[in-house]
This record gives C-alpha cells, sequence and structure tokens, in this order.
C-alpha cells in the first residue's frame, strides 16, 4: 500500500460527518486509503469494518499522546461511549472527557487525524521494506555523536545477519525529530561510507527517512555483514536533544561513544534506558543520570535491547542531535 497523506487526510474528514461509522451503509464511503489501511473488503459488514478500523488504526496510535486515540476515536464514533448522531455531540464528548472547552476538543481531532495520517504514511513506508526484515537483522551498533563541530555528526558501524538467503539489499530507516516550524527546511544526510552503496532514498513523511543499501553482493542465512553510515544535519538545523536507538527486532549490542564541544558541555546529560519512545524526554530519574569526562566524553553500552524501546541519551540543552534510527 502506498499511503497519501492529503489524501487520507480528506478520507478521515470526509467519513467523521454524521454518523461516521455509525452510518448503516458507512463501508460504501470508506474512501480507497482507509480500505486499504484498515483492510476493508466489500464483503465486510458495517460492524466488521468498524472492528478493522479500530483495531488498525489504535496500533498506529499507540505510541502517541494519551489524548490522540480518544480523539480519532470520538471523532468517527468507534468508541462505545461516543456513539452519538453527529460530529458537534461526539466533540462535546470528547472536550469532556478531556476537560476543555469544545473548541479545543475540534483542534484536537484534528491534530489527532494529522498524527494518524502521518503514522500511516510511515506504516505503508515500512509495508515496503518490513517484508526483508524476516531475511536479516541488526545484531550489534557501535556509534560516535559528535556534538563539538559546526553540525552535529553520527557515525554508526552496523553488523548484521542473514536469517534468510539470498539477501543483496538491506534499508536503514532514521527518524529525525523536528523542532522547526512546519515550512523551514527539515532533512537529513546520509553517507555510506562502506559495505554496500545507497541505491534509494525514501521520506514517508517529514521526520522519516529511509535509506535503501544495495549490499557488495547476495548472502545467504547465517552469513554475516558489517556497514558504516555518517549521518548529519544541514548547517543551521535545530534538533531535539537526544540520541536513541528503537529496534525493530531485538539487538544484542549497542554502544555509543559521544563527545560534547568542551566549552557547551550540557548541565545534564541522562542515560535512556529501555523507555517508550513517548518517554524519551521525560524528565530523568536521578539515577540515569551521567558524567561527562575532563575530555568532554563519555561512553554508554546497552545489552539485549528489547523490541520497540529507546536506547541512548538525552541532555537537557546544547549542540543538537540527529535523532533517533531503527
Amino acid at each position: 500500500m502506498h499511503s497519501d497523506l492529503p489524501l487520507l487526510l480528506n478520507e478521515l474528514r470526509a467519513l467523521r460527518k454524521g454518523r461516521a461509522t455509525r452510518h448503516p451503509s458507512f463501508p460504501a464511503k470508506l474512501g480507497q486509503q482507509l480500505r486499504e489501511l484498515c483492510g476493508v473488503t466489500d464483503a465486510d459488514s458495517g460492524a466488521a469494518a468498524r472492528l478493522k478500523l479500530t483495531d488498525r488504526l489504535r496500533a498506529l496510535l499507540r505510541d502517541e499522546a494519551d489524548d490522540t486515540w480518544p480523539a480519532v476515536a470520538a471523532a468517527l464514533a468507534l468508541h462505545p461511549a461516543a456513539d452519538h448522531r453527529d460530529l458537534a455531540a461526539r466533540e462535546r464528548w470528547l472536550a469532556g472527557q478531556l476537560h476543555c472547552h469544545e473548541r479545543t476538543a475540534r483542534r484536537r481531532v484534528e491534530q489527532a487525524f494529522q498524527v494518524l495520517a502521518q503514522k500511516a504514511a510511515v506504516s505503508a513506508a515500512g509495508d515496503a521494506v518490513d517484508r526483508n526484515v524476516e531475511r536479516w537483522q541488526v545484531t550489534a551498533v557501535r556509534a560516535l555523536l559528535r556534538l563539538d563541530g559546526p553540525t552535529p555528526e553520527i557515525t554508526e558501524h552496523r553488523s548484521i545477519v542473514m536469517t534468510g538467503d539470498g539477501v543483496d539489499e538491506i534499508f536503514c530507516r532514521f527518524t529525525v525529530p523536528r523542532s522547526t516550524p512546519v515550512g523551514v527546511v527539515h532533512d537529513l544526510n546520509l553517507e555510506l561510507l562502506y559495505g554496500g552503496n545507497i541505491r534509494e532514498r525514501a521520506q514517508p513523511s517529514p521526520e522519516h527517512f529511509i535509506y535503501f543499501i544495495q549490499l557488495p553482493r547476495r548472502f545467504d542465512a547465517g552469513a554475516t555483514h558489517e556497514y558504516a553510515v555518517r549521518l548529519t544535519l544541514p548547517p543551521g538545523q535545530p534538533m531535539v536533544p537526544h540520541y536513541v536507538m528503537q529496534p525493530l527486532v531485538p539487538v544484542r549490542a549497542f554502544d555509543v561513544n559521544v563527545r560534547f564541544h568542551p566549552e557547551a558541555v550540557p548541565p545534564v546529560v541522562s542515560r535512556v534506558d529501555g523507555v517508550p519512545p513517548r518517554m524519551v524526554d521525560d524528565e530523568p530519574a536521578a539515577e540515569n543520570l551521567l558524567d561527562v569526562d575532563r575530555f568532554a566524553e563519555l561512553h554508554l553500552a546497552f545489552r539485549n535491547l528489547r523490541q520497540g524501546y529507546a536506547y541512548g541519551l538525552a541532555w537537557s540543552h546544547g549542540r543538537e542531535g540527529p535523532g533517533h534510527a531503527t
């Protein structure tokens, strides 16, 4: 599936009108984007289609803010308690749940739709690459994060093992959270240092970047390979102050060496050790605070990383790093 953000947003806005998913013939009102995203077919009843929408959309939003899913569920009448005949009534219900004004609830719905559309785009891009995940996986990553130069720079050495035969292409996926207004240039530069060749770059959403890498030869199951990439941000582009890895599959080892500018060492540096991605920027616990050495450097080591959790470091201010990787 290829998810088109504007089209999907238009379909969501159209669907929320009137009784939304509670309309007797609502499956016929579904646009192609929503049908493909949720796997709805012409044979599905209203109840079956509603269940598919609920399961798929809720799964896409499981790592988002707590009010994101309720906003979508209320707008589309997917929440059992928001089974009202018109959108205004459902937004009043949402306002009561969020303890806010109806206008605020209306904005929350639109914001939630924006988040959902971006998540769908990332998921759709992932469909093209996830088919290959079962044929290879990352086993270890060694990273050098340099924050002492004119622009943040990360070098990652990645070790992979093949779990299927005939593997001749892999991918890297990186997320660069935006800290600039929409419309301002937001990009990521990647250079492959060794171990392959970049065939194509995809950007399924403004914050997500995927690089397809051709390997030097075909590998069969059990073979290992190593490659390295260097990531930089365009000059002057700020970034949120953290660098984490969120693996798609369990990873054996992740080692990070960090070098801050000696005259710009942040007052608070903390270890991020297996937390949900949305908690990366939370206030750090005292036991996770780190000391930078006299050369403005530190080393972190993580072992047996769990799928879907974030590992790395965060700091309170200073030079920002390119973001996080999978």
